[in-house]
């Protein structure tokens, strides 16, 4: 044989540009580890991180530590669409109870990834934040939202995900 199939047949995939949307994701457990605070970051299929285009930045918290054979627990679920080239964010716990996530976006052609740390307080430029708080056991919602540049928000129900 010699040659994996599944290799083969992304490359094709990739070669007729159906290689399919591109994410990347992270988040930062609760100080109580009870709950985690997620980005997922999406561009469009076809597209490039670093080029300017409409990316999504799916915001949630849901509760921490199950299976990954279970759907997740979602206490808040928003999706926000903007109009940027790549995204970086930085997650932070201010308390148990409270969250804030800063977004700062590249230059058209720069990859966050090809970028230094020293060099990215000087190339990134603030795009927007938001701050969750925790309404109840179960609920989380955003008190605080500034962006610079338009958007949209999408919001989701809260509870077990529907896979």
């Amino acid at each position: 044989m010699g040659r994996c199939p599944i290799a083969a047949l992304f490359v094709a995939l990739t070669a007729a540009g159906c290689a399919g949307q591109v994410t990347l994701s992270q988040y930062k457990l609760a100080p109580e580890d009870d709950v985690k605070l997620a980005v997922v970051y999406r561009a469009p299929p076809g597209t490039s991180f670093t080029d300017v285009n409409e990316k999504t930045l799916n915001v949630s918290v849901s509760v921490a530590n199950r299976p990954s054979t279970q759907p997740p627990i979602y206490l808040f679920a928003r999706q926000y669409s903007v109009q940027a080239a790549d995204i970086d964010w930085a997650i932070a716990w201010e308390n148990p109870g409270r969250g804030r996530i800063d977004f700062v976006a590249y230059p058209q052609g720069r990859s966050r990834f090809e970028i230094t740390e020293e060099q990215r307080a000087a190339l990134g430029t603030p795009i927007g934040h938001i701050v969750v708080v925790r309404r109840a056991a179960d609920a989380f919602e955003v008190t605080e939202e500034q962006w610079a540049l338009p958007y949209r928000t999408k919001d989701y129900p809260r509870g077990l995900a529907k896979w």
